[in-house]
Order: C-alpha cells, then sequence, then structure tokens
C-alpha cells in the first residue's frame, strides 16, 4: 500500500506531533508499505526533499533511509512555532508529488494550510482515501495569539468547529485520547466517523533502571546522587504552564533532598533559566534529550509532573507511564484518559498551586506510594503499546474500518 503522510507540523523543531507522525511512518514502513511525507519547510521560500535519517535522532531507524520527506515552500507563521507552523505555497510541487507517488492513502496530521492545500489537490483524484488524526487542541493556536495558556471558551469553540468543517471531510478521524475525540464530536463531527487510536510507544524500551545503572547515569549527566527527582519533560512554551513548574521549585527550594529536572526548549526556555540564576532553584535544565537520554533520565526519576492544561495525549507522560513513574499531573485535557487520580498519579485542577504542592509533598515523603502508582502507571500504559495500536491504524488503513 502507498501512503502519503500530509502534516502541518515536523522537525525543527521536535514536538509531539511530529514524533508521532515519524513513528507512525517508520511503522508502516516497516510493515512493508511505500511510505512519504509532505511537511513545511522551514529554509523559506524553496522546495526541497531529502530522506529521514536526516531529519531528526527520533528517525534513526533501519527503514527511515526510504522514506522520502518532501518540503514544502512556506512562509512561516510564528518564530518556533509548534501548533500552526507554515502557510504552505506549493501548490504545483504538491500535484507533482501526488501524481508521481499515486497514494492509496493520504493520512493528514493537522488541519492548517499545509494539509488544507494537499487535501484541495487531492480531491481531484478520487480513488484516493483520506484518514486524518487530530494532535492539537484549540489553546495550541491561542497560546501563540496571546503568548499565555489562558482560556477563551467562546474562541474555543469557534476552533474546534474550524478543525471539524475540515477534519468531516475525511473518511476517518482519528483521535489520540478520549478527550479530542469527545470535544470533536461536541464540535459536530460524524459520531460514525471518529476513532480513539493512541499514538503509542515501544513500551519494552522504557524501565526503572538498578542501583548500579542508576550511579552511571547520575556521573554521565552530572546529577547529584540519593535525590527525589521530579521531572517534567517537552516543550518549554506558554501552553505547557512552565510557571507553575517555576513556582513549584520555588516552594521546594529549600528542600536539599528534591531535585527537578526540566528537559525540552521553546519560547519561555531563557525566561526559565533566567529564573534558576536569579533564585538559585534546585532545577537541572536540559535541551531537547536524544531517546537514549530520554530513556536514561525518566528510568531515574521518582515522579513525573505535567501541569500542561494543553495536551492532545502527551507521548512523554506514555514514557514517563513505562518507566514506571506516578504523574502528578493537571486535571485538564487528554491527561485524565492517562492519570487515574489516587492510582497511577495525582491530578491538581489548572493553576492550582496550592494542591498541586499538596500532591508532591504526598509522594516525595511516602517511597512506597512512589512505587505501588509507578507499578499502576506500568500496568495501565500497555495497552499503548505501539506495535498494538499500529495493527489498528493498519487496519483502518486496509479494511476502511477500525473499532474505538
Amino acid at each position: 500500500m502507498k501512503i502519503l503522510y500530509a502534516t502541518d507540523n515536523f522537525p525543527p523543531p521536535n514536538s509531539g506531533h511530529a514524533r508521532a507522525v515519524i513513528n507512525m511512518a517508520l511503522e508502516m514502513k516497516n510493515r512493508g508499505h511505500n511510505v512519504k511525507i509532505i511537511a513545511p519547510s522551514m529554509a523559506g521560500y524553496k522546495n526541497y526533499s531529502k530522506n529521514l535519517s536526516g531529519v531528526t535522532e527520533i528517525s534513526k531507524d533501519g527503514n527511515s533511509a526510504a522514506i522520502t520527506v518532501f518540503y514544502l515552500r512556506s512562509i512561516p507563521f510564528f518564530k518556533g512555532d509548534n501548533a500552526l507552523k507554515s502557510l504552505a505555497v506549493s501548490k504545483n510541487y504538491i500535484e507533482q508529488i501526488i501524481s508521481d507517488f499515486k497514494p492509496d492513502i493520504v493520512h493528514y496530521n493537522g488541519w492548517g494550510p499545509l494539509c488544507k492545500r494537499v487535501f484541495k489537490t487531492q480531491t481531484r483524484k478520487n480513488s484516493i482515501r483520506t484518514v486524518a488524526t487530530c494532535h492539537g487542541v484549540p489553546m495550541h493556536v491561542t497560546s501563540k495569539l496571546f503568548g499565555r495558556n489562558i482560556t477563551f471558551e467562546g474562541l474555543e469553540k469557534i476552533i474546534w468547529k474550524l478543525m471539524v468543517k475540515f477534519y468531516g471531510r475525511m473518511e476517518f478521524v482519528i483521535s489520540p485520547s478520549n478527550f479530542v475525540n469527545d470535544r470533536l464530536m461536541t464540535a459536530g463531527l460524524d459520531r460514525e466517523k471518529g476513532l480513539v487510536i493512541s499514538n503509542g510507544i515501544d513500551t519494552k524500551e522504557y524501565n526503572r533502571h538498578k542501583e548500579i545503572k542508576r550511579r552511571d547515569i547520575y556521573r554521565k549527566y552530572k546529577l547529584p546522587p540519593d535525590k527525589t527527582f521530579i521531572t517534567y519533560i517537552g516543550r518549554i512554551d506558554p501552553e505547557k504552564n512552565i510557571q507553575v513548574i517555576i513556582k513549584t521549585a520555588d516552594y521546594f527550594k529549600n528542600n536539599e533532598n528534591i531535585v527537578f529536572i526540566v528537559a525540552g526548549a521553546g519560547q519561555l526556555k531563557n525566561k526559565l533559566e533566567s529564573a534558576i540564576r536569579k533564585n538559585d532553584y534546585n532545577i537541572i535544565l536540559f535541551d531537547w534529550l536524544k531517546h537514549d537520554e530520554l530513556v536514561d533520565i525518566l528510568g531515574i526519576s521518582d515522579i513525573f509532573f505535567i501541569p500542561s492544561p494543553s495536551e492532545s495525549q502527551s507521548i512523554t507522560t506514555l514514557e514517563a507511564m513505562a518507566s514506571y513513574l506516578p504523574v502528578v499531573a493537571t486535571d485538564e485535557g487528554a491527561l485524565v484518559d492517562l492519570v487515574k487520580d489516587n492510582v497511577n498519579g495525582f491530578l491538581f485542577k489548572n493553576n492550582d498551586l496550592v494542591s498541586c504542592i499538596e500532591k508532591l509533598n504526598i509522594l516525595v515523603n511516602d517511597n512506597r506510594l512512589i512505587k505501588t502508582f509507578g507499578l499502576k502507571s506500568r500496568e495501565r500504559v500497555l495497552p499503548h503499546d505501539r506495535k498494538k495500536v499500529m495493527s489498528r491504524l493498519e487496519d483502518v488503513y486496509n479494511r476502511g474500518y477500525g473499532t474505538t
């Protein structure tokens, strides 16, 4: 089968959306399908192509060299944006790609300008089937417009409806979480079209490291030994509620046994660095982690902390759960699909610093509970194993239906 992935979001920089597209493409290539990707160029007004092996560290796979990525000349919307990256303006190039490749399926990832342009071109080919995955939520757009993760209920309803206007043209619309699927249905998506299929992770790659391995990792990353590590991995952008991490670290800064690890990049990275220098917070800051580095850091962490109210799923939360970590998360978005309160972690109301600190305090003072919740996290993440979820996706491609 020939599968063309169209995405409005692709490295650089990295994001969960981009990782999901790459993982889908690699898995389908590994299953014997012919795969190509269309993505927006970050090189300006220029069309070009290269194979996936040269894109990013997460694509280091035996088949990545056999997947071509076509980059469309684009006008960037926002510097370093991860939600609506660019305006694709390469109609003729898209027509050429579709004409030469002759895909059986176009799988759309996003509802932005690139995906809309590809769809407009593709509709002239009636034999091509269409599937879409909704990776984003309205806050990914509003945070770029207003510079913070404030909720605008009326505007968000409008954005959901705009998303459904595009996704409703597809044969099937895949959501990575029940949260996203429910919002799309509320906004008017035909219930017969909506499917919930996780982005998935390779669960066997993650573990909680034994003591000897932990010591090696402490030395490798210059981490203080025998501390309780509270870890956040992801974009350091307004919609991720980085301020809650800063304020929480401020509360714990006099506790020498607690260290926060923050890994990622984004608009607020400089602000976070400045706060650490100025206030001597117990935060160790890393840039984007390579995959083996991420496995190392999660494997020596004790608690995963994600105060973001804007998750459509959160691949890093899946990875943390696979690493036997309890999760302390905001009671918003798709995180409620992953974290069951007082079972594999704790949930707190968005921006409720008192509740957030209270939940973290319970865990940092109870190692037995950390282990109990961690075991439950591992148990709850197993249905998200990539092989299982990609088999369901392949079933959608092959037979035209799936189950939620």
